[in-house]
């Protein structure tokens, strides 16, 4: 639980994800939804400070948390299959980061585009493991156990085999062979989306948080804000609503469309409707102007795409994206693989950090593309080139 004394310590595709589960889906409520907390532990007053503390920490750069330094002479000459769909912008940042940090270490990347195709990521596996790969990566959010057959498969030739986005730091996905899932802390970016609702409603949030359970990261964000709303936001009410994923029926961007919709019809004092991933917001932004409630209610999400950062800088209904740097975890996965070759350990948790992105520190970027460097001020695989494999002074 995340009481005001944690949260003075907080300082994060889902597109990707979203291409990765390929939703159809329709919305429903989570049987246990729950409006605020009971046995509070916090007053409304010092969960707000604690709150706004937290936001005015975190609108900066993201300090950079450098793991052990190791050699990676081994990396040089190996080859790794990156096996996904490579066709939304942020994967194709995971990719770039990553090529360009095993490059950097004589290594080459090799990407097999599945197009979310599940047969194709199979016949990529396949290929990989023929052409003896030296590692493959589950490139596009994907969770390995959907492909545990092929990780074993992997596993016996003895190639390691690494996944993105599908875990919890520290809580790895329990598959035969799998070495490693390299994700963000989506509990924490839940956390921070909870912040930020205390501290722009001055603790008095009404509203409704969306999760898609088909994506497990999305769970994770909704148990890191529910705790922050139930434990530091007494006079908070937030209600825990699902879109499912069906095999048929309604689009996704139909069901998000109709959970906020609903759900502002139903309880006319909303003001929030926070979804796991900006890209949902997209579709929620939609259902929050049928209701006619454009200029009350406020959406938020997590993963910084253009269309989402274009509307902050606009001014829209759309008011906070919380950021994790593509570069970073790009970086984090190969520094990774590169350890597993040099057989050291592994880093469970790269650490890497948020930045939450608003109408008002958005006026000076760029947003007609994605820029790592430009949006967080730092270039973060520079840090991993000098600091941790030594490669530049």
């Amino acid at each position: 639980m995340l009481n005001s004394s944690r949260l003075t310590t907080i300082a994060a595709t889902a597109t990707a994800l979203l291409a990765a589960a390929a939703l159809t889906a329709c919305g429903s409520d989570d049987p246990s939804s729950a409006t605020a907390a009971s046995g509070s532990t916090t007053s409304s007053s010092s969960g707000v400070d604690a709150a706004k503390a937290i936001v005015a920490e975190a609108s900066e750069t993201p300090r950079f948390v450098a793991p052990p330094a190791f050699d990676t002479s081994s990396a040089r000459g190996k080859t790794v299959w990156w096996i996904g769909n490579v066709e939304d912008p942020i994967l194709r940042q995971w990719v770039e980061a990553a090529r360009e940090a095993w490059a950097a270490n004589g290594a080459e990347l090799r990407v097999y585009d599945t197009k979310g195709s599940i047969p194709e990521h199979v016949k990529g596996f396949d290929l990989a493991i023929a052409g003896k790969a030296d590692a493959i990566v589950l490139g596009d959010g994907f969770p390995a156990v959907q492909f545990a057959a092929q990780v074993k498969r992997a596993k016996n030739a003895g190639i390691p085999f690494f996944s993105l986005v599908t875990g919890q730091p520290r809580e790895q996905p329990s598959v035969d062979g799998l070495a490693l899932d390299v994700s963000y802390d989506y509990r924490r970016v839940g956390e921070l989306l909870a912040a930020w609702a205390i501290a722009d409603s001055d603790g008095k949030a009404q509203g409704v948080f969306i999760e898609t359970p088909a994506i497990p990261s999305s769970t994770f964000e909704r148990e890191g804000f529910q705790r922050v709303i139930e434990a530091d936001c007494p006079d908070c009410r937030f209600e825990y609503k699902q879109v499912e994923q069906t095999g048929g029926g309604a689009s996704a961007s139909d069901a998000l469309a109709n959970v906020a919709r609903t759900s502002i019809l139903s309880n006319p004092q909303t003001s929030y409707v926070i979804t796991a991933f900006d890209s949902q917001a997209l579709y929620a932004m939609s259902g929050v102007q049928q209701a006619g409630a454009g200029q009350r209610v406020k959406l938020a999400g997590f993963n910084t795409i253009v269309p989402q950062m274009q509307n902050l800088k606009k001014g829209t209904p759309f008011k906070m994206d919380v950021g994790g740097p593509n570069v970073w975890l790009g970086y984090a996965l190969a520094d990774n693989v590169m350890r597993q070759w040099a057989g050291e350990e592994l880093v469970e948790d790269p650490q890497i950090g948020f930045k939450l992105f608003t109408e008002e520190n958005v006026q000076d970027l760029n947003v007609d593309r994605e820029d790592d460097t430009e949006w967080y001020g730092v270039d973060y695989g520079s840090y991993y080139r000098r600091d941790v494999w030594g490669l530049e002074k």
